[in-house]
């Protein structure tokens, strides 16, 4: 396939222009702090996945019912690739889009609560990652847009954090409280209808592995090995 235009970007080798991160315009105050999760439902063929971004204080949250529209960010997914989206590609964008609707300035420091381990740990090495790393990180067509933004506001000096945050506890402070805010977002944009299927991220479209024209989006060398697997079992039923 024939790579789209792109160029270097903030610590990057190569980035597609259409993936570029445009910073909002300075602001001296406005929330940087953002609650994230993801949600899927495996009891449906395909699974039902969402993901939301709650922007949030460190005041008790409003009733659910009552955060401005303006301050939730959420939506359903749908296929990538080769791949249905699981709940880390939820988790992951939720983060991706806490950090794009954030405020920027210098004094305005950016923060991410999810409760999600996992995606804080991977968030926390994308700058060290190898290529090998690369190609092992599933969804890593949302990482890089993510790697993208969060470098391009610490390059203009604001600082950008995930702090990791316990999940599903009961608890009535406000941490605990807005924690099950954006759980209930994630969970009702999981029920939407998904959009339509992906063939090639645009973050992915230079250096891709297309399988029956589609990107290969999970761990590239499990994929391959599984698609072997599959081939070989074939032969040995069929002959």
């Amino acid at each position: 396939m024939s790579a789209e235009r792109g160029g270097p970007a903030y610590g990057m080798t190569w980035y597609p222009d259409s993936c570029l991160p445009v910073l909002p315009p300075a602001s001296d105050s406005g929330s940087a702090l953002w609650y994230t999760d993801g949600s899927m439902k495996p009891d449906f063929t395909p699974a039902k996945v969402g993901w939301a971004a709650v922007k949030a204080s460190e005041a008790m949250p409003p009733p659910i019912d009552d955060i401005p529209e303006a301050d939730v960010e959420s939506a359903a997914l749908g296929i990538t690739g080769t791949s249905c989206p699981g709940v880390s590609t939820a988790e992951s964008t939720g983060m991706q889009h806490g950090v794009r609707r954030s405020a920027f300035g210098e004094d305005i420091p950016v923060e991410i609560r999810s409760d999600s381990l996992g995606c804080k740990r991977t968030f926390d090495r994308l700058n060290r990652m190898t290529s090998r790393n690369w190609m092992r990180l599933s969804c890593r067509w949302i990482w890089r847009e993510t790697m993208a933004h969060v470098n391009a506001r610490r390059e203009a000096g604001q600082e950008v954090e995930v702090t990791w945050v316990r999940a599903h506890t009961d608890g009535k402070d406000a941490k605990s409280q807005w924690n099950d805010r954006v759980d209930h977002k994630a969970k009702e944009a999981a029920d939407r209808p998904p959009p339509e299927a992906v063939l090639v991220p645009a973050a992915e479209a230079k250096w891709v592995l297309l399988h029956e024209r589609k990107a290969v989006v999970s761990d590239v060398s499990k994929f391959i090995g599984q698609l072997h697997a599959r081939r070989a079992s074939r032969i040995l039923e069929y002959g």
